[in-house]
C-alpha cells in the first residue's frame, strides 16, 4: 500500500511539472523557477532601449513620436512633442499647468482631444502640459517632475496616480509584482532615518537585463523589491511542485484550470483575450494586494514621504501642488472595507497636501461607459475623463481663491 502510494505521489509530481511549465510558457503569471530570468530576444532588448529606456526613471516616452492602440475594433492615436508631452490639442501659447503621472495621467484609449487635460485646458483656457506614462510609480513621477526645467507660466503641477501606487513605489523590477513585465525595472526610494533615499535603476543599460543570468545580480535586486518575498516566491512553483500547490490550493488551482482551458487556442492571440478569466483573477489579485498595504504602516510610511516631497518641491518651485487619485475599475470592484482602507488614507492626508480621491464619483456615478471595455477593467473613457476635468477644475478654483485671501 505504502508503495503504491509512494508511486501516485511521484507519478502525480511529475505530471504537475509537465503541466505547470507547458502553461508558464504561455501564461507567464504561473511562476517556476525559469521564471527567476526569463529570456528576452535580442531584438525586443533593441526595441526597448531605442524606444524606452531611460536609466534614471526606467523607460518613458520619447519626444517626437507618435502611436495607434488598439482595443476590439477600436483605434485610438497618441502623440508626443518636441517636450515628450502628450500632444495639445487647444489653441494656446499659455502653458500654466503640467500633468505627471501613470497611465491614467497619460489617459490610455483616448485620442490626444479626449483627455482629462485637454478637457481640462478647455476650462482653464490654457495648454496643459502631459507627461504621464503608463505603470509608472508615484516615485517615477516625481522624479521626472525633479528633473525637468520650467517657464516662468508655469503655475500648477497636478501629480495624478491610482490607488496602486502604494505597490508600484516599493517595486525595483515590476516582474515580481506584475509577472511577465520583465523589461519594467526602475529606482525607488527607502526610508534610512527619517529621509528619503533613492535606490537607482539596477540597469545602467538595456542590455544589462542579461546580467539577470548572474546569481548575485538577482540577489541584490531581490533584497530591494518587497514583492519578490511576498508574492512572487509566494506563488511561485519549485520542487517539489506538489508542495506549491498545496500551500495555496485554490488560487493555483483555480489559475491552472484557467489557463489549460484555453491552452490549445490560437498562441498570437493576446493573452489578456486568450487567458481573460485568469487575467481578471491576476487584476483582482494585485488590487487587493494594494489595497491591503494601505492598513500597512511601512507601506504608507513610504507613500507619504514622498507625497510630502512632492508638496515640498511644488512650493519650492512656485507652483501650486494637486494630487488626484483616480481609481481602477477593479478598485470599484473589490469589498468596500478594502477601499475604505485607502479612502480613509488619502481623505488624512487631504488635510495637509490639496488631494482629491476621485473613487466616490466614480462609485455612485451610474453611466457604465465610464471606463473603456477592456479585461481587467480598462482605463477611462472620455466621458470618464470628462468627470476628472470637472473635478479638478472645481478644485483649482477653489485652491486660487484661497491662495488670493491669504494675500
Amino acid at each position: 500500500m505504502l508503495l503504491i502510494f509512494v508511486i501516485f505521489i511521484c507519478t502525480f509530481e511529475f505530471g504537475l511539472q509537465l503541466l505547470v511549465n507547458a502553461l508558464s510558457n504561455q501564461f507567464p503569471w504561473i511562476l517556476t523557477t525559469e521564471s527567476e530570468k526569463p529570456r528576452i530576444e535580442n531584438d525586443a532588448l533593441d526595441k526597448f532601449a531605442k524606444n524606452s529606456f531611460d536609466y534614471q526613471l526606467g523607460w518613458v516616452r520619447h519626444s517626437n513620436v507618435s502611436g495607434l492602440e488598439q482595443r476590439g475594433k477600436e483605434v485610438t492615436e497618441f502623440s508626443i512633442d518636441e517636450f515628450g508631452s502628450r500632444r495639445i490639442c487647444i489653441p494656446s501659447i499659455d502653458k500654466k499647468v503640467v500633468t505627471f503621472g501613470d497611465s491614467y495621467a497619460f489617459c490610455r484609449h483616448v485620442n490626444d482631444n479626449e483627455t482629462w487635460q485637454h478637457y481640462l485646458g478647455i476650462k482653464l483656457q490654457t495648454g496643459i502640459q502631459n507627461f504621464g506614462v503608463g505603470n509608472y510609480g508615484l516615485d517615477q513621477a516625481i522624479i521626472r517632475y525633479e528633473s525637468m526645467e520650467y517657464t516662468d507660466e508655469t503655475e500648477i503641477v497636478i501629480l495624478c496616480f491610482v490607488p496602486e501606487t502604494i505597490a508600484r513605489i516599493q517595486s525595483v523590477w515590476k516582474h515580481y509584482f506584475e509577472h511577465g513585465n520583465t523589461l519594467a525595472f526602475k529606482p525607488r526610494f527607502r526610508i534610512e532615518n527619517e529621509a528619503l533615499v533613492l535606490v537607482p535603476n539596477f540597469l545602467e543599460n538595456a542590455y544589462m537585463y542579461n546580467s539577470l543570468n548572474k546569481k548575485a545580480f538577482r540577489r541584490l535586486i531581490q533584497s530591494e523589491d518587497k514583492f519578490y518575498d511576498t508574492k512572487f516566491r509566494k506563488y511561485q512553483f519549485r520542487f517539489p511542485y506538489l508542495y506549491s500547490l498545496i500551500r495555496h490550493p485554490f488560487r493555483q488551482t483555480k489559475l491552472i484550470l484557467s489557463v489549460a482551458s484555453q491552452y490549445k487556442q490560437h498562441e498570437h492571440v493576446d493573452p489578456k483575450i486568450r487567458f481573460s478569466e485568469a487575467w481578471d483573477q491576476i487584476i483582482s489579485e494585485n488590487i487587493k494586494i494594494s489595497q491591503k498595504l494601505y492598513m500597512e504602516s511601512s507601506s504608507t510610511e513610504l507613500l507619504s514621504a514622498l507625497l510630502t516631497r512632492f508638496n515640498d518641491l511644488a512650493k519650492q518651485n512656485g507652483h501650486i501642488p494637486l494630487v488626484v487619485v483616480i481609481p481602477q475599475f477593479a478598485d470599484l470592484q473589490t469589498d468596500e472595507n478594502l477601499r475604505e482602507g485607502y479612502r480613509n488614507y488619502f481623505d488624512d492626508v487631504s488635510r495637509r497636501i490639496h488631494l482629491i480621491d476621485l473613487t466616490k464619483e466614480f462609485t455612485t456615478n451610474p453611466d457604465a461607459n465610464l471606463y473603456v471595455d477592456e479585461n481587467g477593467g480598462g482605463h477611462l473613457s472620455s466621458k470618464g475623463n470628462q468627470i476628472v476635468a470637472d473635478a479638478i477644475y472645481e478644485r483649482i478654483n477653489r485652491i486660487i481663491q484661497a491662495e488670493r485671501q491669504k494675500q
